[in-house]
């Protein structure tokens, strides 16, 4: 049976980076693994940065149709973002219209019953660093300002950590280089 592995946090907490480097150490380790990319990074590179909460649910659709498409031979699963972080996206671009807020309602119902039906095996939570901070504005992928990631974080570290406390979300605050070793650790591998 596949077991599932997503990353979660908010814009540059390395979501990407361990999600590539775990799926070398998983093929290194002769596991049958696929890799699911971020959808959103190809979007901006070809319709630049998402203005309404529309473009984030299509976003949304795209990266659930990338993750419902895996072989069914497959052990392990790494995938570069958790669909459900859509909803934190969203709420940035929301103007609080009453169609917006259907939306919104449907984009948490989603994160709520991926988290509480268990869809993920394992969630890795990034918290931000400082140096992740001051290494991810205007890389050309990233186009939250600095408040925006703080208030994105904020709202992360709340939803995952403090109000729901879930048994599969693995909070790594640890360096960068523990990451890895970290997470090999609890998937006892």
């Amino acid at each position: 049976m596949v077991k599932k592995i997503a990353f979660i946090g908010s814009p540059g907490a390395g979501k990407s980076t361990c999600c590539h480097h775990l799926f070398v150490k998983l093929k290194k380790k002769k596991k049958n693994v696929e890799l699911i990319s971020e959808f959103a990074r190809e979007y901006i590179q070809k319709h630049g940065s998402p203005q309404t909460i529309y473009e984030q649910y299509s976003i949304y659709i795209e990266q659930k149709n990338r993750e419902e498409n895996i072989p069914p031979n497959i052990e392990y699963v790494v995938m570069d973002t958790l669909p459900g972080l859509a909803f934190f996206y969203a709420s940035l671009y929301s103007t609080g219209s009453p169609r917006e807020r259907i939306l919104l309602a449907d984009f948490y119902k989603y994160l709520i019953d991926d988290l509480f039906l268990k869809k993920y095996d394992y969630i890795f939570y990034l918290p931000k660093t400082e140096e992740d901070q001051q290494n991810i504005l205007n890389d050309g992928t990233r186009y939250q300002s600095s408040s925006d990631i703080d208030i994105l974080e904020t709202y992360m570290d709340l939803i995952f950590n403090k109000l729901h406390k879930f048994d599969n979300i693995y909070k790594l605050d640890c360096n960068f280089n523990d990451r890895i070793p970290t997470i090999l650790k609890i998937l006892n591998l």
